[in-house]
């Protein structure tokens, strides 16, 4: 029996590999989907930063307008009671003249 020869042919090989080759596949195709998954997690999470930052962002820029709003009117303010102060002969109150200045400014707002 010694010379006998053994043959093995591919087919066999792969047959006797076929469980070690299908984990293998199973394996690759999880990594695949694992990073598939994490991808949309990041993309999800930046995604959501973007969002955080364009919100902070508006709330930044009305608050700014509203700031400027605030101090043209002081400023507009300020000039009109300086006015009636440097007029001597109208008296201390403002009387109409104050509330149509503070019904225009408050309209404009």
């Amino acid at each position: 029996m010694p010379d006998q020869q053994i043959t093995h042919t591919f087919y066999d090989i792969l047959k006797d590999f076929q469980p070690a080759l299908a984990a293998a596949i199973a394996l690759a195709a999880a990594t695949l989907a694992y990073r598939g998954a994490m991808a949309k997690v990041e993309f999800d999470r930046r995604s959501s930063e973007r969002e955080r930052i364009r919100h902070k962002l508006g709330l930044y820029m009305r608050l700014r307008y509203r700031a400027s709003r605030v101090k043209w009117i002081a400023d507009n303010f300020q000039e009109e009671v300086q006015k009636q102060l440097a007029d001597k002969s109208q008296s201390p109150r403002m009387g109409k003249e104050r509330h149509k200045f503070l019904a225009e400014t408050s309209s404009r707002a």
